[in-house]
């Protein structure tokens, strides 16, 4: 293989560009993310909001033109991590007591995806809405013994999908959700 051929070419490294990145590392693919900026330099000025959101200190001083040919100032950051370097900070972060309501988290380990189950007088079961699949752990098999011993309804054995994808589960919740399982393995 050539050293420029790669399999997956992500442009900028914010948010979307990053979590792709991330994703994809442990597949032993070939990624090159293209940043058109360098990195954030290191100083005092980073952490005074006056310089980086009304001073603009790190915005780009390049001018771009709208449709009609007139001239502005795009307020673009070019810096590793993009825009969400900048706006990360800002952004809204829900905590577990912020819906006021019962709620479980599913743990998780880097990098993959956790999630949670809320509890709510709005919110209705149902085993005809959309369906949730949840990691299961170790495999489908042993968490559909686990739904079982809970007092769920299993809805058959675990399946194997083609092209080495994993194996999948279903089952109804003792409050009449449908939910889906996913193992990689299930030996």
């Amino acid at each position: 293989m050539d050293r420029n051929d790669f399999d997956v070419i992500i442009v900028g490294s914010g948010a979307g560009g990053g979590t792709l990145a991330g994703h994809l590392a442990p597949s032993g693919k070939r990624i090159l993310i293209l940043e058109r900026g360098g990195w954030l330099p290191r100083e005092l000025e980073n952490w005074d909001a006056g310089e980086v959101f009304v001073d603009n200190r790190y915005v780009s001083k390049e001018t771009w033109y709208d449709e009609r040919g007139k001239a502005f100032q795009p307020g673009i950051h070019y810096y590793v991590g993009g825009q969400t370097k900048f706006y990360g900070a800002a952004l809204y972060r829900l905590r577990r007591e912020d819906f006021g309501v019962p709620m479980a988290i599913f743990s998780y380990d880097e990098p993959s995806t956790g999630g949670s189950i809320v509890r709510s007088s709005t919110l209705e079961p149902s085993a005809t809405g959309s369906l949730v699949y949840l990691n299961a752990r170790p495999t489908v098999d042993a968490t559909l013994e686990r739904v079982k011993r809970a007092g769920g309804k299993v809805e058959g054995p675990a399946v194997q999908l083609p092209n080495d994808i994993g194996w999948i589960g279903f089952f109804t919740d003792t409050e009449g959700n449908r939910v889906g399982l996913h193992s990689k393995t299930n030996g």
